[in-house]
């Protein structure tokens, strides 16, 4: 396969590019508004980028713009889904003792403080055979 056939059945970097420069603040508007930072919509684009560039088949696309649209919608889909595996297929792989608090401040300190009581009570109110079962879950990883 010559240089011209690989040019035409895939997407010419000029036209990328231009995506780029013409669509680009579109596109991570377009994912801010699905993601929870900007830092995250910054990704997915890029990652949207190099998944348009490494299209074998460039010749199939009709609509640039939209497909990289729907590749940037795909991965943001990609994205939650990784994320709810993460919390729901091992909820007990977290570990508590080094969750980190982002502000010290004494609010934060004080509802802490609050929370742990709650839990406390909570446990305390539960019947004693529930409590050592809770305790040799999370303490010893039994099941």
């Amino acid at each position: 396969m010559g240089t011209d056939a690989i040019t035409m059945t895939k997407l010419t970097r000029e036209l990328i590019t231009n995506l780029y420069t013409d669509r680009g603040g579109a596109l991570i508007k377009h994912l801010r508004s699905r993601l929870p930072n900007g830092e995250d919509a910054r990704d997915l684009a890029q990652e949207a980028y190099i998944r348009l560039l490494r299209l074998d088949r460039g010749d199939l696309v009709r609509n640039p713009e939209a497909y990289l649209f729907r590749i940037a919608s795909n991965l943001v889909h990609e994205y939650w889904l990784k994320g709810q595996r993460t919390i729901t297929e091992n909820p007990d792989d977290v570990d508590l003792d080094t969750l980190s608090v982002p502000d010290n401040s004494p609010d934060i300190k004080s509802e802490q403080r609050e929370a742990l009581v709650a839990l406390e009570q909570a446990l305390q109110g539960l019947p004693p055979v529930h409590q050592q079962v809770l305790l040799m879950h999370r303490r010893d990883g039994m099941t």
